[in-house]
Protein backbone atom coordinates (compact mmCIF):
# COMPACT_ATOMS: atom_id res chain seq x y z
CA UNK A 1 0.00 0.00 0.00
CA UNK A 2 1.39 3.21 -0.68
CA UNK A 3 2.73 5.80 1.88
CA UNK A 4 0.89 8.41 2.21
CA UNK A 5 2.40 12.51 2.32
CA UNK A 6 1.64 12.43 6.22
CA UNK A 7 3.88 9.40 6.55
CA UNK A 8 6.92 11.32 4.79
CA UNK A 9 10.01 11.65 6.95
CA UNK A 10 9.96 15.70 6.51
CA UNK A 11 7.35 15.23 8.80
CA UNK A 12 7.69 12.33 10.81
CA UNK A 13 11.30 13.09 11.41
CA UNK A 14 11.41 16.59 11.24
CA UNK A 15 13.69 16.99 14.37
CA UNK A 16 16.04 14.41 13.10
CA UNK A 17 16.05 16.36 9.56
CA UNK A 18 16.66 19.50 10.91
CA UNK A 19 19.79 18.11 13.33
CA UNK A 20 21.29 16.99 10.54
CA UNK A 21 21.29 20.63 8.73
CA UNK A 22 22.68 22.60 11.92
CA UNK A 23 25.94 22.92 10.15
CA UNK A 24 24.36 25.13 7.88
CA UNK A 25 23.67 28.29 10.05
CA UNK A 26 27.27 28.75 10.37
CA UNK A 27 26.62 29.84 6.74
CA UNK A 28 23.52 31.85 7.63
CA UNK A 29 21.43 29.27 5.84
CA UNK A 30 18.61 28.29 7.18
CA UNK A 31 16.85 25.58 4.63
CA UNK A 32 18.42 22.68 2.73
CA UNK A 33 16.02 20.89 0.27
CA UNK A 34 17.20 17.50 -1.50
CA UNK A 35 15.42 16.95 -5.04
CA UNK A 36 15.32 13.93 -6.76
CA UNK A 37 14.04 13.48 -10.22
CA UNK A 38 13.89 10.53 -11.60
CA UNK A 39 14.81 9.11 -14.97
CA UNK A 40 10.54 8.77 -15.22
CA UNK A 41 9.52 12.34 -14.11
CA UNK A 42 9.13 10.63 -10.39
CA UNK A 43 9.73 13.30 -7.67
CA UNK A 44 11.37 12.11 -4.12
CA UNK A 45 12.72 14.95 -1.87
CA UNK A 46 13.60 15.28 2.08
CA UNK A 47 13.52 19.21 3.82
CA UNK A 48 14.33 20.29 6.96
CA UNK A 49 10.97 22.93 7.22
CA UNK A 50 7.87 20.49 7.14
CA UNK A 51 5.86 23.81 7.47
CA UNK A 52 7.01 25.12 4.28
CA UNK A 53 7.11 21.64 2.44
CA UNK A 54 2.97 21.56 3.82
CA UNK A 55 2.76 24.59 2.03
CA UNK A 56 4.17 23.74 -1.23
CA UNK A 57 2.91 20.68 -1.48
CA UNK A 58 -0.98 21.53 -0.79
CA UNK A 59 -0.46 24.49 -3.20
CA UNK A 60 1.59 21.47 -6.17
CA UNK A 61 4.21 24.40 -6.06
CA UNK A 62 6.10 20.96 -7.29
CA UNK A 63 4.76 21.80 -10.96
CA UNK A 64 6.11 25.29 -10.65
CA UNK A 65 10.02 24.69 -10.04
CA UNK A 66 12.81 24.76 -11.89
CA UNK A 67 13.04 20.83 -11.98
CA UNK A 68 9.69 21.24 -13.86
CA UNK A 69 10.69 24.63 -16.39
CA UNK A 70 10.63 24.08 -19.55
CA UNK A 71 13.95 25.54 -19.97
CA UNK A 72 16.65 23.95 -17.04
CA UNK A 73 19.88 23.60 -18.77
CA UNK A 74 21.51 25.60 -15.67
CA UNK A 75 24.58 24.16 -15.27
CA UNK A 76 26.04 22.47 -11.87
CA UNK A 77 24.48 25.51 -9.89
CA UNK A 78 22.29 28.39 -9.83
CA UNK A 79 21.64 31.56 -8.39
CA UNK A 80 17.71 32.09 -8.18
CA UNK A 81 18.51 36.08 -8.68
CA UNK A 82 19.43 35.51 -11.97
CA UNK A 83 15.89 33.95 -12.88
CA UNK A 84 13.02 35.57 -13.98
CA UNK A 85 10.12 34.03 -12.57
CA UNK A 86 6.28 34.56 -13.27
CA UNK A 87 2.91 32.96 -12.83
CA UNK A 88 2.65 30.44 -10.33
CA UNK A 89 6.53 29.74 -9.92
CA UNK A 90 6.71 33.62 -9.16
CA UNK A 91 3.80 32.68 -6.12
CA UNK A 92 6.34 29.87 -4.63
CA UNK A 93 8.92 32.03 -4.17
CA UNK A 94 7.24 34.80 -3.11
CA UNK A 95 5.88 32.17 -0.32
CA UNK A 96 9.20 31.65 0.51
CA UNK A 97 9.58 34.45 1.39
CA UNK A 98 7.16 34.95 3.83
CA UNK A 99 8.33 31.69 5.71
CA UNK A 100 11.73 33.11 6.15
CA UNK A 101 13.84 32.02 3.12
CA UNK A 102 15.10 34.32 0.44
CA UNK A 103 18.65 34.41 -1.87
CA UNK A 104 17.63 30.67 -3.46
CA UNK A 105 21.01 29.03 -4.21
CA UNK A 106 20.48 25.35 -6.02
CA UNK A 107 23.16 22.91 -6.90
CA UNK A 108 22.44 20.52 -9.71
CA UNK A 109 23.81 16.97 -9.99
CA UNK A 110 23.21 14.30 -12.84
CA UNK A 111 23.33 10.11 -12.49
CA UNK A 112 22.47 7.44 -14.11
CA UNK A 113 18.93 7.52 -12.21
CA UNK A 114 18.22 11.24 -12.89
CA UNK A 115 18.81 14.67 -11.72
CA UNK A 116 19.07 15.38 -7.87
CA UNK A 117 18.50 19.69 -6.74
CA UNK A 118 20.44 20.53 -3.75
CA UNK A 119 18.35 24.07 -2.43
CA UNK A 120 19.93 26.23 -0.07
CA UNK A 121 18.09 29.41 1.30
CA UNK A 122 18.82 31.87 4.07
CA UNK A 123 17.01 34.76 6.13
CA UNK A 124 19.18 37.60 5.07
CA UNK A 125 17.40 39.71 2.42
CA UNK A 126 21.69 40.41 1.49
CA UNK A 127 22.72 40.10 -2.06
CA UNK A 128 25.75 39.51 -0.03
CA UNK A 129 24.74 35.52 0.42
CA UNK A 130 25.36 35.15 -3.65
CA UNK A 131 29.01 35.77 -2.47
CA UNK A 132 29.14 33.19 0.46
CA UNK A 133 27.50 30.69 -1.30
CA UNK A 134 30.59 30.87 -4.57
CA UNK A 135 33.08 31.14 -1.81
CA UNK A 136 32.04 28.14 -0.06
CA UNK A 137 30.46 26.01 -2.55
CA UNK A 138 33.26 23.21 -1.53
CA UNK A 139 31.80 22.88 2.14
CA UNK A 140 28.14 23.11 0.58
CA UNK A 141 29.18 19.94 -1.97
CA UNK A 142 30.88 18.23 1.09
CA UNK A 143 27.66 19.10 3.21
CA UNK A 144 25.46 17.36 0.17
CA UNK A 145 28.00 14.24 0.96
CA UNK A 146 27.46 14.29 4.53
CA UNK A 147 23.11 15.00 4.33
CA UNK A 148 23.50 12.02 1.97
CA UNK A 149 25.58 9.55 4.16
CA UNK A 150 23.45 10.48 7.41
CA UNK A 151 19.93 9.93 5.50
CA UNK A 152 21.24 6.57 4.00
CA UNK A 153 22.15 4.96 7.11
CA UNK A 154 18.90 6.09 9.31
CA UNK A 155 16.24 3.53 8.89
CA UNK A 156 13.61 6.52 9.94
CA UNK A 157 14.61 8.25 7.12
CA UNK A 158 14.42 5.50 4.33
CA UNK A 159 10.63 6.18 3.36
CA UNK A 160 11.04 9.36 1.44
CA UNK A 161 12.18 7.32 -1.48
CA UNK A 162 9.32 5.86 -1.59
CA UNK A 163 6.67 8.72 -1.41
CA UNK A 164 6.75 10.06 -5.05
CA UNK A 165 5.35 12.71 -6.82
CA UNK A 166 4.89 12.68 -11.02
CA UNK A 167 6.05 15.72 -12.44
CA UNK A 168 3.43 16.14 -15.40
CA UNK A 169 4.12 18.51 -17.65
CA UNK A 170 6.54 21.31 -18.11
CA UNK A 171 5.68 24.69 -17.58
CA UNK A 172 7.75 28.51 -18.86
CA UNK A 173 7.44 30.69 -15.46
CA UNK A 174 11.28 30.01 -15.05
CA UNK A 175 13.69 31.26 -17.23
CA UNK A 176 17.61 32.59 -17.24
CA UNK A 177 17.91 36.04 -18.83
CA UNK A 178 17.55 36.12 -22.19
CA UNK A 179 20.82 37.38 -23.27
CA UNK A 180 22.32 34.21 -22.10
CA UNK A 181 20.36 31.99 -24.03
CA UNK A 182 22.30 33.42 -26.49
CA UNK A 183 25.44 31.66 -25.52
CA UNK A 184 25.16 28.88 -27.85
CA UNK A 185 26.81 25.61 -26.95
CA UNK A 186 28.98 26.42 -30.51
CA UNK A 187 30.34 29.60 -29.07
CA UNK A 188 30.87 28.25 -25.57
CA UNK A 189 33.26 25.53 -27.12
CA UNK A 190 35.04 28.08 -29.65
CA UNK A 191 35.24 30.23 -26.82
CA UNK A 192 37.24 27.34 -24.93
CA UNK A 193 39.45 26.66 -28.01
CA UNK A 194 40.09 30.55 -28.19
CA UNK A 195 41.57 30.84 -24.53
CA UNK A 196 43.03 27.71 -23.15
CA UNK A 197 46.25 27.76 -25.18
CA UNK A 198 46.95 31.07 -23.53
CA UNK A 199 46.09 30.23 -19.97
CA UNK A 200 48.76 27.70 -19.46
CA UNK A 201 51.49 27.27 -22.49
CA UNK A 202 53.14 23.79 -22.95
CA UNK A 203 53.66 22.58 -26.28
CA UNK A 204 53.36 18.76 -24.84
CA UNK A 205 49.74 19.03 -24.68
CA UNK A 206 47.06 18.88 -27.75
CA UNK A 207 44.45 21.63 -27.97
CA UNK A 208 42.22 19.18 -26.84
CA UNK A 209 43.64 18.52 -23.87
CA UNK A 210 44.06 22.11 -23.50
CA UNK A 211 40.36 22.10 -23.65
CA UNK A 212 39.87 19.12 -21.30
CA UNK A 213 41.87 20.39 -18.75
CA UNK A 214 39.75 24.25 -19.14
CA UNK A 215 36.81 22.17 -18.29
CA UNK A 216 37.46 20.55 -16.15
CA UNK A 217 38.81 23.77 -14.12
CA UNK A 218 35.53 25.27 -15.21
CA UNK A 219 33.89 22.78 -12.56
CA UNK A 220 32.73 19.86 -15.36
CA UNK A 221 33.28 16.09 -14.51
CA UNK A 222 34.90 13.72 -16.83
CA UNK A 223 31.64 12.66 -18.18
CA UNK A 224 30.45 16.37 -18.85
CA UNK A 225 33.84 17.43 -20.86
CA UNK A 226 33.29 14.25 -22.67
CA UNK A 227 29.70 15.64 -23.90
CA UNK A 228 30.87 18.95 -24.52
CA UNK A 229 34.03 18.19 -26.76
CA UNK A 230 32.34 14.84 -28.46
CA UNK A 231 34.61 12.23 -26.81
CA UNK A 232 34.71 9.14 -25.24
CA UNK A 233 34.67 9.24 -21.17
CA UNK A 234 37.70 7.22 -21.02
CA UNK A 235 39.19 9.11 -23.74
CA UNK A 236 39.41 12.11 -21.20
CA UNK A 237 40.19 10.64 -18.36
CA UNK A 238 43.16 9.36 -20.37
CA UNK A 239 44.11 12.94 -21.69
CA UNK A 240 43.56 14.47 -17.68
CA UNK A 241 45.95 11.64 -16.61
CA UNK A 242 48.33 12.91 -19.39
CA UNK A 243 48.14 16.50 -18.00
CA UNK A 244 48.43 15.70 -14.55
CA UNK A 245 51.60 13.90 -15.44
CA UNK A 246 53.25 16.86 -17.29
CA UNK A 247 52.75 19.32 -14.47
CA UNK A 248 53.21 16.57 -11.95
CA UNK A 249 50.24 16.67 -10.11
CA UNK A 250 48.85 13.57 -7.82
CA UNK A 251 45.33 14.83 -8.42
CA UNK A 252 43.15 16.94 -10.03
CA UNK A 253 42.33 19.01 -6.83
CA UNK A 254 46.06 20.02 -7.42
CA UNK A 255 45.76 19.88 -11.12
CA UNK A 256 43.19 22.64 -10.79
CA UNK A 257 45.03 24.68 -8.47
CA UNK A 258 48.42 24.72 -10.95
CA UNK A 259 46.40 25.93 -13.79
CA UNK A 260 44.72 28.88 -12.07
CA UNK A 261 48.40 29.69 -10.27
CA UNK A 262 49.20 30.22 -14.45
CA UNK A 263 46.69 31.97 -15.42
Amino acid sequence: MPLSMSQHPVFTQAQTLADICKPLKRFNINLFSHVHISNNSEMTFLNNHPEFIENYYSKKYYHADIYAASHNNFGEFLLWDSLTCTGKSNSMVKDAVDFGHKQFFTLIEKDNTGTHFYYFATPSSSIAMNQVYLSNMDALKSFVKYFKSKTQASKELSAWKDIKLVIEKKHSDIELPVDHQFISADNKKEFYQDISHQLIGNSNLSKTQFNCLHLLAMGFSAKEIAGKLNLSRRTVESYLAHVRQVYGCRNSKELIARYYAAR
